[in-house]
């Protein structure tokens, strides 16, 4: 059964607005995963983003509760969203969400992966989707 891949291609924004909208995106859409019921892996570049995706997933609503760990901290005891920067998630199958402008090499652990591009990653998204498109993937494109 193919991978599906869904790219969310985030409107044009001034660089330095660019990554900070799409991490606010990045919640919203954490968010709504959780709600139906899947376990979330959230891949980032850095230790930094990492942290900054986890305080914005505290801050970014008022009323949301999306529990959450940074995997590398914690991951004995992994909460239903994890957030990773170095490692495989090992027994977190269900749905990748891809901050980085790489394909992780795990990412056909997952049953779906959603690639989120801002603004300034459009060239490696272009360049993930012809490789995703190359292994098969069933592709999506949304554009916010």
């Amino acid at each position: 059964m193919a991978i599906k891949v869904d790219f969310y291609i985030l409107p044009e924004e001034t660089p330095e607005k660019t990554l900070d909208e799409s991490i606010r995106f990045t919640c919203r859409l954490t968010e709504k995963v959780f709600h139906k019921g899947y376990k979330v892996f959230i891949k980032t570049e850095s230790q930094q983003q990492a942290e900054q995706v986890s305080k914005t997933l505290w801050t970014f609503r008022d009323v949301s509760f999306v529990p959450h760990n940074i995997f590398e901290e914690n991951p004995l005891t992994p909460a239903p969203i994890q957030i990773g920067y170095l490692e495989d998630p090992r027994e977190h199958h269900e749905v990748l969400i891809n901050l980085t402008t790489e394909i992780p090499e795990y990412y056909n652990h997952f049953e779906r992966v959603l690639e989120v591009i801002p603004t300034v990653h459009k060239q490696a998204g272009r360049k993930k989707y012809k490789s995703y498109e190359q292994q098969n993937c069933e592709l999506t494109t949304h554009k916010i």
